[in-house]
């Protein structure tokens, strides 16, 4: 090859890598700018409790005992029924149809039957189901459909069950559900995302709220502590999608 085919060459090479990059840029402009986007509103978690307690968060029961603790009106958080009443009106915006007189004497439970978190009032015979998966744990088989059965055997009317995701608002898996289960208690089950930027999400429809409500001190630092932990793992994982396409590689195969 001589001097004037080699710059010849090299010329068209050049100009195929501008065409190959301009092409790129056209294709992934609307990715550029949600990743710009999400560069502007990247979430600072600042300093607060629940980071610097980081190798518990994760674990499956830190989030119900978290939870447990706030929607208890026996806790010492002293602000009585209010954060579960926050609660059930939460659910009755997501579709469910509690009435909210029948859990004022209600006492909650964790793990009783294996159930994450149990609402139950034993002078109504109403309960709640609160199946926590902020976690992403896969459903045990028939999962839903044994916890219904442990309540209504004893003779319990379970009038909702709150399936509680980290940022989707997913079903339970009813592959394993007989057909009568899946009539009559699927209807039953509100899907809640903790976090996902929405006004319907746990953060917003009832941690705010109930720090708005409260007037203990201490329940407010631990309602703001773990409303920053939820928007914090919840805005992390719905930005993870944009961050693992910003890595699309150019394709120079043709040379």
């Amino acid at each position: 090859m001589n001097e004037i085919e080699y710059l010849d060459f090299y010329n068209q090479f050049v100009q195929n890598i501008v065409l190959d990059l301009n092409s790129f840029l056209a294709d992934n402009n609307g990715l550029a700018i949600q990743y710009h986007d999400f560069k502007a509103k990247e979430i600072n978690p600042g300093f607060y409790l629940f980071l610097l307690i980081s190798d518990t968060y994760y674990k499956e029961n830190f989030h119900s005992d978290i939870l447990k603790s706030i929607l208890d009106q026996h806790e010492n958080h002293n602000e009585g029924f209010k954060f579960l009443k926050l609660f059930l009106e939460y659910l009755n915006k997501r579709g469910s149809k509690i009435n909210i007189r029948d859990f004022e004497n209600s006492t909650i439970f964790r793990e009783k039957g294996k159930i994450d978190i149990l609402i139950r009032d034993d002078t109504t015979k109403k309960a709640i189901i609160v199946e926590n998966k902020i976690n992403g744990f896969f459903d045990m088989p028939r999962q839903i459909p044994r916890y219904h059965k442990f309540l209504t055997d004893s003779h319990y009317d379970v009038v909702a069950v709150a399936y509680l995701l980290l940022s989707d608002e997913k079903k339970p898996n009813i592959d394993d559900w007989k057909q009568e289960e899946i009539e009559t208690i699927l209807k039953k089950v509100v899907s809640i995302s903790a976090y996902k930027e929405s006004n319907t999400d746990l953060f917003n429809g009832w941690i705010i709220p109930c720090e708005r409500a409260s007037q203990n001190v201490d329940a407010l630092f631990v309602l703001r502590q773990y409303g920053k932990l939820i928007e914090y793992l919840g805005g992390n994982k719905m930005n993870k999608p944009i961050l693992e396409n910003t890595s699309v590689p150019l394709k120079l195969g043709r040379y």
